[in-house]
């Protein structure tokens, strides 16, 4: 789910830069399900965004939201006594979705119970909007830019101060005194 959400978050970012490329009736829209684990993207997600040129500070905001990846590990003894637990009706129709040709899904689905992990389909966690997205974004950008400003401004008023005590001692070394 990772990759498409970056996907989905790129094509906003776009919007960000060329302001006609959307509508304004999408400012209002939701975003989808917040995927787990935008905070530690593999290195070929990272390429993926890259890609797709997706602004790192937008990535960031929308992580903020994100939960964390559930840990993989399942003991595999309670794992087979969970699914000794599953009403046998139940059990018999993952059986045939399987058949059918859902195993991935099904598997995806059992793991997901079994974890404890929230489904996407029923997230209730709240969905920002793509319009607050987009201005907390330029916001923390524009927040970032202003600090950077005034190191850079700081860091020039310690070279004159620098400067100024250079020009002051400059006379004194030329005459020998001190």
């Amino acid at each position: 789910m990772r990759p498409l959400y970056l996907a989905w978050l790129a094509a906003y970012g776009t919007w960000e830069r060329d302001e006609d490329a959307f509508d304004q009736d999408e400012d209002d829209e939701l975003e989808p399900p917040i995927p787990a684990g935008l905070c530690s993207l593999t290195a070929p997600q990272r390429t993926l965004a890259d890609f797709l040129r997706l602004d790192s500070t937008l990535l960031q905001v929308a992580a903020q939201s994100s939960p964390p990846l559930a840990d993989t590990k399942d003991d595999p003894g309670r794992l087979a006594k969970w699914m000794e637990e599953l009403p046998p009706k139940e059990g018999k129709a993952l059986l045939l979705r399987v058949v059918q040709g859902q195993g991935h899904q099904v598997q995806t689905e059992l793991l997901r119970r079994f974890r404890g992990e929230p489904d996407p389909a029923r997230d209730d966690r709240p969905r920002r909007t793509v319009a607050e997205l987009l201005d907390t974004a330029a916001a923390l950008r524009h927040e970032r830019e202003r600090e950077a400003e005034a190191g850079r401004a700081a860091q020039a008023a310690r070279r004159e101060q620098q400067r100024a005590a250079a020009r002051e001692y400059r006379p004194d070394a030329l005459t020998g005194r001190r």
